[in-house]
C-alpha cells in the first residue's frame, strides 16, 4: 500500500482558509508572480567586468500573460491593461 507524503508547510498553514480566502491567497501569488515577472530582469557578468540583462518582450511593454487566462496583467478591477 502506497502511502502519501505528508502534506506540506504551506498545505499545513493554509488548512485552516475558506473557500474565499484560499481564492484571495491564489490571486495574490498570481499577483507577485506577475511583478516578478515584469520587474525583475538578470543580469550577468561579460568578459569586460560588465554586466548585460537580457530585455525580454514583456520588460518592454509592460505587458505579461499570467499562466491560466488571458490578456496582460490585470490591474486593481481585474481588467487588463489596453
Amino acid at each position: 500500500v502506497a502511502h502519501a507524503p505528508p502534506p506540506s508547510r504551506l498545505a499545513q498553514e493554509s488548512k485552516h482558509l475558506g473557500p474565499l480566502e484560499a481564492l484571495e491567497k491564489i490571486k495574490e501569488g498570481v499577483e507577485a508572480e506577475s511583478f516578478i515577472r515584469l520587474h525583475v530582469v538578470q543580469a550577468v557578468g561579460n568578459e569586460r567586468g560588465n554586466y548585460e540583462m537580457r530585455i525580454e518582450p514583456q520588460h518592454v511593454d509592460g505587458e505579461y500573460e499570467a499562466p491560466g487566462r488571458a490578456g496582460g496583467c490585470a490591474g486593481e478591477d481585474g481588467d487588463t491593461k489596453p
